[in-house]
């Protein structure tokens, strides 16, 4: 590669590539950390409303949220419209109570988690999120963050680069 593109190009292709490594490898654990603080709200919520199997019920839960289009709101609100149908009104009431408050702190700790692990302020993670949703749907909202971390890291680093010489 070094002969095609030059030994400068090279390099700089290469650090492309470890920024981009370490920064999904750093997403992915924030995601990680999202789903473990979901599947504990989860748990705790379904303990409270005597659910039966309610560990099994929110490993369950808790992965389907980990897929991008997915998400809790697909199981828990059909599960709440169920209940609602069978006359079980408290208890639907209570999941989409459950289903609301793991959705607001999904939304404020997600850029703040998400932001902390990558290295970049949790306002300009949201903002990344947010337009890569825009621009590209679910797709975007997956790689437009990273894309961004990537060219933010990549000119710190050459920033910290030039200062030492």
């Amino acid at each position: 590669m070094k002969l095609l593109l030059g030994e400068g190009i090279t390099a700089k292709v290469k650090r492309v590539k470890d920024i981009m490594l370490g920064s999904v490898l750093r997403l992915l654990r924030g995601y990680l950390i999202l789903s473990l603080i979901t599947f504990c709200v989860l748990w705790l919520g379904l303990i409270i409303l005597k659910v039966k199997n309610a560990l099994t019920l929110a490993i369950i839960i808790a992965l389907a949220d980990m897929l991008p289009v997915i998400g809790t709101g697909t199981i828990m609100v059909p599960w709440a419209a169920v209940a609602a149908f069978s006359g079980n009104y408290f208890f639907a009431v209570a999941l989409g109570v459950l289903f609301i408050i793991i959705v607001i702190m999904r939304n404020f700790l997600e850029p703040k988690i998400i932001g902390k692990q990558i290295g970049i302020n949790a306002l300009f993670t949201l903002a990344a999120m947010f337009l890569g949703l825009k621009l590209f749907g679910v797709l975007g909202l997956i790689l437009f963050p990273v894309a961004f971390i990537v060219i933010v890291r990549y000119y710190k680093d050459e920033i910290k680069e030039e200062m030492t010489l």
